[in-house]
């Protein structure tokens, strides 16, 4: 009897979630919204990132090393402005900043436009995130 309520439900859900899935996205991402603390104690008690990272660590360095290839490869405009800046720190030409918006110390570079290359503004990523998802 349990038995048929479950699979009668998981029909039903597949059948939701088919049907209005900008509806379930929605609802997914306002869940997630609220209970991120939850979400993040879960994975560390579990584990499982930490383990498989642990496991895999050469898998896991070619991966991102050829990641790391393509996306230059693909961007070489791109790669060659952030080796100017990164130049330009090392030499003193530029200094990082504290982010823009909360002040934080860990900051990465922002363009806004890649024809000035040195001029960046400083993000944290959480902020540097938030200007390229809009």
């Amino acid at each position: 009897m349990l038995r048929d309520r479950r699979a009668e439900k998981l029909a039903y859900n597949k059948i939701y979630r088919a049907e209005f899935p900008e509806k379930v996205k929605a609802q997914q991402k306002l869940w997630r919204l609220k209970n991120k603390e939850n979400i993040k104690a879960k994975r560390a008690a579990s584990g499982y990132y930490k383990d498989w990272e642990q496991r895999d660590v050469e898998k896991t360095k070619r991966i991102r090393t050829a990641n790391r290839k393509k996306y230059r490869a693909k961007n070489p405009r791109r790669n060659a402005i952030y080796q100017q800046v990164f130049y330009a720190l090392k030499i003193g030409k530029i200094k990082k900043g504290l982010c823009e918006r909360c002040g934080c110390e860990k900051v990465e570079a922002h363009h806004e436009d890649y024809d000035k290359p040195l001029e960046v503004r400083w993000l944290c990523k959480k902020h540097h995130r938030e200007i390229h998802s809009n």
